[in-house]
């Protein structure tokens, strides 16, 4: 099972716990609860409301058998807010590990988009505004294409570095573009990344792979795996909650 780390129980009517994978939860008691119900906010904000009597080691008992469904509520939560388009504008460069996009204006009548080098160059007619919904889908198609490009050059390659320099091994590596998760493993070891990685700095991106060879030895989230991925990737509990700020959605 998970472990929970505490970090503040200042108060006997509310308690924050730590649920590796997951991030801080509040555990809160309520005169009104009838029985243990959690609720997943925008941005991922868990509250755990519990009856009056109830303890917070029940509570805690309670959240690591719905691990599954919490995280599921998480990944359903950040799809339904991500779902509001971003606006790729001049402000917007650094769009990925490696390439950075460029947007102009010219006389032509036509959206023109290049990916050369490390530049994703976008330029549009001075009639249509950058916000027009046919220069993003532009825009988010070269972000798309660079990505898959970096994913495919990169992301292999420094797995099979992790692999080799923590003494781990798996089957077979895809380049997915997932849409929830990060990353998986199966049963049989073959690992799964996602392309939207590339959005993410080195150290995320390190840590994501870890995670997955971690499961090469432990296949669940028990507290076994969490004290192993700890022991591959340093401070992995500052990961976690830095992953929240970013998404698979383009």
């Amino acid at each position: 099972m998970s472990r929970l780390f505490q970090v503040n129980n200042s108060m006997v009517s509310s308690k924050t716990v730590f649920m590796p994978g997951i991030g801080d939860v509040l555990l809160s008691k309520n005169k009104q609860s009838r029985g243990i119900s959690i609720k997943v906010k925008v941005g991922g904000k868990i509250r755990v409301s519990l009856p009056w009597r109830a303890s917070f080691s029940e509570a805690e008992t309670f959240l690591i058998k719905k691990q599954d469904w919490i995280k599921s509520a998480i990944e359903k939560m950040a799809e339904l807010s991500n779902n509001r388009s971003t606006i790729f504008d001049q402000n917007k460069e650094n769009v990925t590990l490696f390439h950075h996009l460029e947007i102009a204006t010219h006389e032509s009548n036509q959206i023109l988009l290049r990916v050369s080098g490390n530049i994703i160059s976008v330029k549009h007619p001075l009639s249509i505004d950058v916000k027009d919904q046919m220069v993003q889908d532009a825009i988010k198609k070269g972000i798309l294409f660079a990505m898959k490009r970096e994913a495919k050059k990169y992301l292999p390659l420094r797995l099979k570095e992790l692999a080799v320099e923590k003494g781990l091994h798996y089957n077979r590596v895809s380049i997915r573009d997932t849409k929830t998760r990060w990353g998986s493993c199966s049963g049989t070891n073959n690992i799964n990344l996602s392309l939207h990685l590339m959005k993410l700095p080195l150290h995320l991106i390190d840590y994501v792979i870890l995670h997955e060879l971690a499961h090469t030895i432990h296949k669940n989230h028990s507290r076994d795996f969490w004290n192993y991925l700890e022991v591959l990737s340093e401070n992995s509990k500052n990961s976690v909650k830095e992953m929240k700020h970013y998404s698979t959605q383009l």
